[in-house]
């Protein structure tokens, strides 16, 4: 039977927050400004940047220029706490499924036994 290696680097960070929780509590909170002032400044629907901030909707790369030169930093910068949270997502879907598959083998096997347990005593 293969197995599967979840090996995670070293150093990798793990329930990385989404960048729209980044957003609004590194940019917006300390700026004492609104998603509605933000989506106005942007010309985003209040939809679109609120889908943002909860996690609902990626930062595109359009997204992540606007946001670069509304906040004077790299688009990079909003790419790569994307890139980390769709990562760290992936990661933490392949471990669950992984569980769950290791699991199912587990109590397969306990089912197993114990049918033949009782299969032998009748």
């Amino acid at each position: 039977m293969a197995t599967m290696s979840l090996t995670v680097p070293a150093g990798f960070p793990r329930n990385v927050p989404c960048p729209g929780e980044m957003l609004v509590e590194e940019f917006l909170k300390p700026a004492k400004t609104t998603q509605a002032a933000l989506s106005q400044a942007l010309g985003w629907t209040k939809t679109k940047l609120n889908q943002i901030a909860r996690g609902k909707r990626a930062i595109t790369a359009d997204a992540a220029l606007q946001l670069a030169a509304h906040f004077k930093n790299s688009p990079e910068y909003w790419l790569n706490l994307q890139a980390m949270y769709d990562l760290d997502r992936a990661l933490a879907d392949r471990e669950r499924r992984w569980h769950i598959h290791l699991f199912s083998i587990r109590d397969t096997h306990t089912l197993r036994a114990h049918l033949q347990r009782h299969s032998r005593a009748a």
